[in-house]
C-alpha cells in the first residue's frame, strides 16, 4: 500500500487473496504480468494511481484491481481500500456498489 501524509489512497484498491503453491501479485490492468518483489507492487499502486488521477493529488473512483497469491495459510477473500468520501454499499459487484460521499 502506499505510504505517506494526507490523502495516500486516492482510487480504491479492490485486492483479492488466492491460495497457492507460488507467492506472486497481479493486476488487472497488467493481465500476466506477475510482481515476486512487494515493493515494485507498491510502486505500480503509486504509478497506476498517478496515470489515472494526475500526480497533483487527485482522486478516483475508477478501482485498482489486484490479487495476490500466497502458500503462506492467508485466507481467501477480497478486501477493498476506500479513499475519504467514497464508501462502498452493501453488494457483491464493487463497481455498482461505489458511491461518492459528499462532504458538503
Amino acid at each position: 500500500m502506499p505510504r505517506g501524509s494526507g490523502i495516500v489512497t486516492r482510487r480504491p484498491l479492490i485486492l483479492q487473496l488466492i491460495n497457492s503453491t507460488v507467492e506472486c501479485a497481479e493486476f488487472l490492468h497488467q493481465k500476466g504480468k506477475k510482481y515476486v518483489d512487494f515493493n515494485e507492487v507498491r510502486l505500480e499502486i503509486e504509478a497506476e494511481t498517478d496515470r489515472i488521477t494526475g500526480s497533483n493529488k487527485g482522486i478516483s473512483n475508477v478501482p485498482i484491481n489486484l490479487r495476490v497469491y500466497s502458500p503462506n495459510g492467508k485466507p481467501c477473500g477480497s478486501f477493498m481500500d476506500l479513499y475519504p468520501g467514497l464508501r462502498a454499499n452493501g453488494t457483491l459487484n464493487f463497481h455498482q456498489g461505489l458511491t461518492i460521499v459528499s462532504s458538503d
